[in-house]
């Protein structure tokens, strides 16, 4: 998965990435102010972050970590691998 995160990663224009980035680093801090954040139907515990044209979709583990799972532009197929 990291691999492939950093590859959808090197996609977006830098401006994307600093975004992406910053709204990573709210996610890991369980900083969710300002973000539009949803659970993802049929899935445990997924949730996913729209900015832009873009998401992020994680992991929201109870001990307060929250795992980053991918990173991608918005698509038909978006969310049909999780």
């Amino acid at each position: 998965m990291v691999d492939r995160m950093t590859k959808n990663l090197r996609k977006f224009s830098k401006r994307e990435r600093v975004q992406i980035l910053q709204v990573m680093r709210q996610i890991k801090l369980n900083y969710f102010t300002g973000l539009e954040i949803k659970k993802l139907k049929d899935r445990e515990g997924v949730y996913r972050v729209r900015k832009g044209d873009f998401r992020i979709i994680f992991y929201k583990v109870d001990q307060g970590m929250n795992i980053i799972i991918a990173v991608e532009r918005r698509s038909e197929s978006t969310y049909k691998e999780f």
